[in-house]
């Protein structure tokens, strides 16, 4: 049984939702972000980089203060409305020709605590600390995890009905996306809804181990806070979604390359590559000095199921930790991760 509540959301008016919405300031390179903030008053940049685009970057509790007094400025401006009754949030993306729809509703966080919510990967303390002071002291979640679920029987096809009105929110955004969103608040909807996913015995992180590890966090330090039981989550069948790749980088010297492969084709069958490609199940992409290898097991292990089977715990198993040394993938500084890489499905770079 999966807890998924509706709730009161705090979002802008429809005249101001392509405004506000924003890539992470991360992405965008100095002129880019001063740009935006001398030019755009109601972009969420505002929020979450509340440091002048020429002045030294807060880091820390300082950083997190900042942020959450300019949220409340976006609320007194009326930048941010809160909804008035809970409900369950429908969004659509549309992007180079592939469709993708899901829920945004509260995961109840028991749920990920009692095992229904599924992870597949490790996570790295300090990140979950850092996420935790940030969510307690922001006091708002801006960014859902990215859940998944078996198909459930009759769900799309009551989305498919909800989604033939006309959205709440309907954009395109400069990289070519077309986000709708819709809200659903009509009471035989809400217990529809909360109904078919009681019966789903399960639901998979496919984005946001890190958000998910943060709030179950902060739930224990704030076990009295109603808010702090739950995570915001986009929920997508299976049916909708795409799997980019998630990239382990291993700081390692180059030097060493030549004895990690030797090492390696104990194991594996290496190829050397031209250029990154997508890996297949149980094989993976790995790059060091300026080149690309293609590893497969030479024998497939057998007698592995459930999560031991999945790429990460293969890598994990058979290469980051007998071979690069990486023992605790949620302690080692030398490692990191790069998302989106391509449509590979594994990577470590030596």
């Amino acid at each position: 049984m999966a807890i998924v509540l509706p709730f009161a959301a705090l979002r802008p008016p429809r005249d101001k939702v392509q405004l506000v919405a924003t890539r992470s300031y991360l992405t965008y390179d100095h002129t880019a972000l001063r740009d935006k903030l001398d030019n755009n008053p109601f972009t969420f940049l505002h929020v979450i980089h509340p440091d002048p685009a020429e002045g030294p970057v807060t880091i820390g509790e300082e950083r997190y203060r900042k942020v959450r007094a300019r949220f409340e400025q976006f609320v007194r401006e009326g930048v941010f409305i809160e909804d008035a009754e809970p409900a369950y949030y429908l969004y659509r993306q549309q992007k180079d020709g592939h469709s993708h729809m899901g829920l945004l509703a509260a995961v109840g966080l028991s749920d990920y605590d009692e095992g229904r919510v599924k992870v597949h990967e490790h996570t790295l303390t300090a990140r979950e600390q850092m996420f935790r002071d940030y969510l307690d002291l922001t006091g708002f979640n801006a960014e859902p995890v990215l859940l998944s679920h078996p198909e459930i029987a009759g769900l799309v096809e009551l989305y498919d009905r909800l989604s033939a009105e006309r959205a709440e929110y309907e954009f395109t955004s400069t990289d070519r996306a077309l986000h709708m969103l819709w809200t659903i608040r009509r009471p035989e909807h809400l217990e529809a809804i909360r109904r078919m996913f009681s019966e789903c015995p399960a639901l998979y992180i496919a984005d946001g181990h890190h958000r998910t590890a943060s709030s179950a966090l902060l739930s224990a330090l704030r076990p009295d806070s109603r808010a702090a039981a739950h995570f915001m989550a986009l929920i997508m069948p299976e049916s909708q979604m795409r799997v980019s790749g998630f990239a382990r980088l291993v700081r390692q010297s180059y030097r060493d390359l030549p004895n990690v492969l030797e090492i390696l084709s104990q194991t594996f069958d290496i190829e050397p590559i031209e250029a990154f490609v997508e890996a297949r199940k149980g094989g993976f992409i790995l790059y060091g000095s300026a080149r690309f290898f293609k590893l497969s097991f030479k024998n497939f292990p057998s007698g592995i199921k459930g999560v031991e089977v999945l790429d990460p715990s293969l890598l994990s198993r058979y290469v980051l930790e007998p071979i690069l040394g990486v023992h605790d993938p949620r302690t080692d500084q030398r490692l990191s991760f790069l998302p989106e890489l391509d449509a590979g499905r594994s990577a470590v770079r030596a």
